[in-house]
């Protein structure tokens, strides 16, 4: 679906942003996408559809870097974001510094794969906006050791958020804080100052916002002379699927965004349309159209299973040339399937 707080009823957002392409006006576009891979990938799409297949600027950012970029008034912002490396050690220093109670075996060799875990679980926190307080406040619903765990992350989360603020560096979590602290004028100021010519944004390619994203996007729509389109994958009546959304959904409607016709839904495939609508829905109807072109296999275990994916992908590229980037594998949970992932796919050439 397709969001905004423009007073139209339909757009074909595909139609908009090819004629700014063909126009090779790519300073009044910007695109804000989920990750750095996908700026990678929109832009060799980008460049190949624009004329003599070259472009000299093309805007594209993730929430992340777009936030740190009009936070500092900086282009060149992302180099001030905390790098993974420092942040591992400021945390380890963290560890060391504060009374432990769960984790006092790590006190002074905490093993790098905890370590890490814990450093993405605190930067999940800082992006959604959660404070040690917070943190430390909800551990008064738990019992045992799960309340003592949480009473020492909340510590090291403490002690690791003072080390950050007193060398004057900055995750995206303090990035996404200290941005919408900063008054309507400023922000305003400050984007016209980077993209000074950018009269549509397109938020394109997530299916979900943490609260400081959705302050973040609210900001943007509110610049004076810009437009700005939220594509969103979402489809409420289809709540098997996607239902998990509705908070984040109902969130952006209450900032005011509408949800307007996507024309560009037009050239979605029947199976596209058919998947978003009924998957998982309504198990009464199948899918008679379909029924030659899904095929389900069983496997023994989980290292045949991957053996028979592997051979699949193989034999799409050999035979079928289907390329490499027009394929994927999908899992609901990925991790038990990892190291057999890495030798399978590495015997058979994938």
């Amino acid at each position: 679906m397709i969001l905004t707080k423009n007073k139209i009823s339909a757009v074909d957002l595909d139609k908009e942003v090819d004629l700014i392409i063909s126009s090779r006006k790519f300073n009044e576009l910007l695109i804000i996408v989920p990750t750095n891979r996908k700026i990678r990938s929109l832009k060799k799409e980008i460049i190949s559809k624009s004329p003599n297949q070259s472009a000299s600027k093309i805007n594209i950012e993730t929430i992340g870097t777009f936030a740190a970029k009009i936070l500092f008034k900086d282009s060149t912002a992302v180099s001030k974001v905390l790098s993974e490396e420092a942040a591992a050690v400021l945390l380890k220093q963290s560890f060391i510094a504060v009374k432990l109670n769960y984790f006092t075996h790590y006190k002074k060799d905490i093993p790098f794969g905890t370590l890490n875990r814990i450093r993405n679980v605190i930067s999940e926190y800082k992006r959604h906006g959660l404070t040690p307080q917070q943190l430390k406040n909800m551990t008064e619903d738990l019992a045992g050791s799960e309340k003592i765990k949480a009473l020492d992350i909340a510590a090291v989360f403490e002690n690791y958020l003072n080390k950050t603020r007193e060398i004057g560096v900055k995750e995206i979590g303090d990035i996404y804080d200290e941005l919408n602290r900063l008054g309507v004028k400023e922000f305003e100021n400050n984007f016209l100052t980077l993209f000074p010519e950018v009269n549509l944004i397109v938020v394109n390619g997530f299916d979900e916002f943490t609260r400081p994203e959705i302050e973040i996007i609210n900001s943007s729509s509110n610049l004076q002379n810009i437009n700005l389109y939220l594509s969103f994958d979402y489809y409420k009546q289809n709540p098997s699927v996607f239902s998990h959304l509705n908070n984040c959904y109902e969130k952006l409607i209450e900032k005011g965004f509408s949800i307007i016709i996507d024309k560009s839904e037009e050239h979605h495939s029947e199976f596209q349309v058919s998947v978003r609508k009924k998957l998982f829905y309504d198990h009464s109807e199948k899918l008679k159209a379909y029924k030659n072109k899904i095929k389900k296999i069983a496997a023994p275990d989980r290292e045949k299973e991957i053996a028979f994916i592997a051979k699949e992908i193989k034999d799409l590229i050999n035979h079928g040339k289907i390329p490499p980037h027009r394929i994927c594998v999908a899992f609901n949970l990925i991790d038990k399937y990892s190291p057999v992932i890495r030798d399978q796919f590495k015997m058979y050439g994938v």
